[in-house]
């Protein structure tokens, strides 16, 4: 997997730069892990930066499947180019209500998940998507999940990145860089990014974070 542009994501002012991104060429390049077992699937957070290459919809992002088939619990762009998660066979499932089809822009997504009784969260704030530090509009066509409803993320499990779990097709093309996967704590933006001085979105040098039995970076 080659790596991208030193450059990216630099303005003038910014205290960070991130160096380095890694480039999914659409046809083979994905990340791949099972942890060695499982731990919370109530609470978690993903949160990474990606540049789309090519927009030809149903593109992967990460996702995670049991090791004998079945549903996956799964983010991916759709084929109109929507945000697109579905878990627990497709039981529970939505889509943001805006596209994201734009090859030129590097973008941050934070996914937060605490479906737990002890988290206290309303059921339709169990699942959060941020976009460049904003919470966005997402339209179910499923129901919400229920409160303790655990899915397939952070169990031991076989998870990609990049691409499609149960198999290796629709792939990710493009870039993916500051990957953080947060085990056991439901995060806000403010932990990966903040605003600038021109109201834009950045990352900054993330520190001081758990990343619990599973989490990486």
């Amino acid at each position: 997997m080659a790596f991208g542009s030193s450059q990216w994501m630099y303005s003038a002012g910014a205290d960070f730069t991130i160096p380095y991104s890694c480039r999914f060429d659409g046809t083979s390049a994905y990340f791949n892990r099972t942890p060695s077992s499982a731990s919370n699937r109530k609470t978690w957070t993903i949160s990474f930066w990606y540049k789309r290459g090519n927009i030809i919809g149903y593109e992967y992002v990460f996702g995670a499947v049991t090791d004998i088939g079945g549903d996956p619990s799964v983010m991916a762009f759709d084929i109109n180019e929507y945000l697109y998660w579905h878990t627990g066979g497709s039981n529970y499932r939505w889509y943001t209500t805006a596209q994201y089809r734009d090859p030129s822009a590097w973008m941050n997504v934070v996914f937060a998940c605490d479906t737990s009784s002890a988290g206290g969260l309303a059921v339709a704030e169990m699942q959060r998507i941020y976009v460049n530090g904003v919470q966005v509009t997402v339209s179910h066509d499923r129901d919400n999940p229920v409160a303790d409803y655990e899915g397939l993320i952070n169990d031991d499990e076989p998870h990609k990145i990049g691409g499609y779990p149960p198999a290796s097709s629709h792939f990710f093309t493009g870039h993916m860089a500051e990957m953080h996967f947060i085990d056991g704590t439901a995060l806000t933006p403010t932990s990966f990014g903040e605003t600038g001085d021109y109201g834009e979105w950045k990352p900054i040098e993330v520190s001081g974070l758990t990343y619990g039995t599973n989490g990486f970076y």
